[in-house]
């Protein structure tokens, strides 16, 4: 049989595009692309009548048909409940719980055992008190923007597209008193809320029971806030104050961050050390110019240990009144006064009895503190000190861990275990087959010179990490997760084709050849000789083989890289 020439490829490949877009028109007309939005919002914003801080902000949003989104208060264990959350300002916006104007629909998976999955179809809208610390003289030049993530499903779960859109809120003039018009039900605030019944037909039952962020509250009890990102939820409720003070030798560098914190009575916070599967553990951040933590945090008090039936076995360590966090730090050589080193604390704030819990965030300048010279000079010699300040640096941050981990051995471990990985990877099903290509063509370049061999495998080496190039870029820039871009019309409909006309090479239909691969065939033959481009999309096919295997051999160094 006659083999096919490249022009029989493209023209057997554009038939077959062209049949795959007509059998994709009934599914487009049925659930839509996989692209296109299946939420559609708008939100707003009104000040109440004589204030211009007091408001209340309402999002409405419509679910195209077909598909469903979760509600703010879907419990931990099932499908990724809805999240609205201020994107801008940054700071100065107080948020209440977000208070849908209909409950949802409540339905049973057998995915989900046991679990209540709660629906809202169609149109939504949500309300909520909002908080300016700053007298707004234009509300209209706000600048108000929330951001509105979801994930909208199919009703039969067959899909499901996760759905982020930032909205700008627009000012909706003053609310009415309600001695003049009755609200609406829709712009109840959440302080009119708290009186009522929480969404859903059971309380709360726990502080603990983390639903998607966190529950509603209980009626009485204040929203959750703090300036958490919680799927909803924030308050003015603050049961925790905090500042910073900090000195550093302007000749060594050497110094301490010590953070403050003071809870209110009848209220606790939890340690930097307390352990996982218990409450939130407190941390902190401490970012300056050239800044950089160089020891472990030493407090001034030991936690008290308590015990609850809610985390069996497990030491929970609480925190009361006041404590000192000393914090060892490295800053650029020079004047100590011109520094300026920013100090955030994230903790969670519980009554004594767990009858509540409310996160709290303590964002503060640390200011100089001339006392603390007598602690820095009592400071343990650091590992390494810069002998001068950066020439170049940005605004870092570094998280504090209970116990500072030297970064630099932490990556050393991780790359050995990266390299172990890679090494086991080798001998996995998927890649095995592909080393026996790699030797033939080592065999293939036998008697050339040293340099165009070393320049063969370093463009093959450039394939490999061509490959992982692109799937950073697509985790970081684009924000993409493992396996969504599967959810993509477009890129389904090229992965079809590209397996269709891979099939058809194979029954001989037509031929294929892969430079630089070995194969029996004339075509073959003729691409057998290696170059830089062949050795270059050698690298790239034979990472793409060893993907299904990679997960076991790679699984340290992703964990790492997804920590970053």
């Amino acid at each position: 049989m006659r083999k096919r020439t490249l022009t029989d490829v493209l023209l057997g490949l554009s038939i077959f595009l062209l049949v795959l877009t007509f059998l994709a028109g009934p599914a487009h007309a049925q659930f839509g692309s996989g692209t296109e939005s299946k939420v559609i919002a708008s939100a707003k914003f009104q000040l109440k009548s004589g204030s211009k801080t007091e408001g209340v902000i309402q999002v409405t949003a419509t679910v195209v048909s077909k598909y469903h989104i979760y509600s703010v208060t879907q419990k931990k264990g099932g499908p990724l409940p809805t999240r609205i959350s201020v994107v801008k300002p940054e700071e100065g916006v107080i948020l209440g719980a977000w208070t849908p104007d209909k409950k949802p629909e409540i339905h049973h998976y057998d995915v989900y055992p046991g679990l209540d999955v709660e629906e809202h179809k169609g149109k939504i809208v949500w309300t909520t008190d909002v908080l300016f610390e700053n007298a707004l003289e234009d509300p209209a030049d706000a600048g108000l923007v929330v951001k509105l993530s979801s994930l909208a499903c199919t009703d039969d779960l067959g899909i499901c597209v996760p759905q982020r859109t930032e909205l700008e809120v627009k000012y909706a003039g003053e609310i009415k008193s309600p001695d003049d018009e009755e609200k609406p039900a829709e712009e109840k605030s959440a302080i009119e809320s708290e009186t009522e019944k929480p969404v859903g037909d059971e309380p709360v039952k726990s502080p603990f029971d983390l639903g998607g962020g966190f529950e509603l509250p209980q009626p009485g009890i204040p929203s959750l806030g703090g300036g958490f990102e919680s799927p909803g939820f924030a308050s003015n409720n603050k049961s925790m104050t905090g500042k910073a003070t900090y000195y550093f030798d302007p000749e060594t560098g050497r110094g301490i961050v010590r953070v403050t914190v003071t809870v209110e009575s009848g209220f606790h916070i939890y340690s930097l050390t307390q352990a996982r599967g218990g409450p939130l553990p407190t941390r902190l951040k401490v970012s300056g110019e050239g800044v950089q933590v160089s020891g472990e945090v030493i407090a001034d008090k030991e936690p008290e240990i308590h015990h609850y039936d809610v985390y069996p076995g497990l030491d929970v360590e609480e925190i009361k009144g006041t404590i000192n966090w000393d914090i060892p730090i490295l800053a650029p050589v020079g004047n100590s006064s011109e520094l300026e080193i920013k100090v955030i604390v994230d903790a969670l704030a519980c009554t004594d009895d767990l009858g509540q819990c409310v996160p709290q965030k303590v964002n503060v300048l640390a200011t100089l503190d001339e006392s603390l010279s007598n602690p820095v000079a009592n400071l343990p010699a650091p590992e390494s000190v810069p002998d001068s300040a950066p020439e170049s640096v940005g605004d870092e941050s570094s998280e504090v861990s209970p116990v500072e981990i030297d970064e630099e051995r932490s990556l050393i471990a991780v790359l050995g275990f990266a390299l172990l990985g890679g090494f086991i990877l080798n001998f996995m099903p998927c890649v095995l087959p592909v080393i026996g290509l790699k030797v033939m063509s080592f065999v293939n370049q036998a008697g050339e010179s040293r340099s165009r061999v070393f320049a063969l495998n370093l463009w093959y080496s450039l394939g490999l990490m061509s490959v992982f190039l692109v799937f950073a870029t697509l985790a970081i820039a684009l924000g993409l997760g493992w396996g969504q871009q599967n959810q993509y019309d477009s890129f389904n409909i090229v992965m079809i084709s590209v397996i269709f006309v891979m099939g058809l090479s194979f029954i001989g239909v037509w031929e294929i050849p892969i430079p630089g691969f070995v194969g029996s065939s004339e075509m073959a033959k003729s691409a057998e000789k290696e170059g830089p481009v062949a050795a270059y999309i050698k690298g790239i096919i034979t990472t793409l083989l060893a993907i299904p295997c990679s997960g076991p051999g790679l699984g340290i160094a992703l964990t790492y890289c997804a920590k970053q």
